[in-house]
């Protein structure tokens, strides 16, 4: 999973490194004033510069119902057992069952949604439902 950004009047970018000093909630679309550094020399699997939060200006909630999250690609999205799973950082709780399904179809490769839910923790997901296509 990745933040997009979108700086003023500039196109939307991926950041794969996250924002030193911001934690992503759920559900939450933040605004924020940042500053970026040059990393040099820059790590081999890392970024060239790193951005450093140094304001949150507004918070607003973007989600409050059920939601669908789609894993087009590969692998390795979940890892856990059991009804407790780590999908890249973000605990994900769910049925045995569910949680078994999403998991296989994660170490597989299969193509698949889960459908969720915000909890009272916003670092917590609630995966509801799972399907294939």
């Amino acid at each position: 999973m990745c933040m997009i950004m979108v700086p003023d009047q500039k196109p939307m970018e991926r950041l794969f490194f996250g924002i030193d000093g911001f934690s992503h909630r759920w559900g939450i679309e933040s605004e924020i004033t940042f500053r970026r550094e040059r990393v040099d020399p820059p790590p081999i699997d890392g970024s060239s510069e790193n951005i450093i939060l140094l304001d949150v200006i507004a918070e607003n909630p973007i989600i409050t119902a059920p939601f669908d999250l789609t894993f087009p690609f590969g692998g390795g999205w979940f890892a856990g057992s059991g009804t407790q799973l780590d999908m890249v950082g973000t605990t994900v709780q769910c049925e045995l069952t569910l949680c078994e399904q999403i998991r296989s179809a994660s170490d597989t490769g299969t193509q698949f949604i889960v459908t969720m839910e915000l909890t009272d923790d916003d670092q917590t997901l609630r995966a509801t439902a799972f399907t294939t296509f």
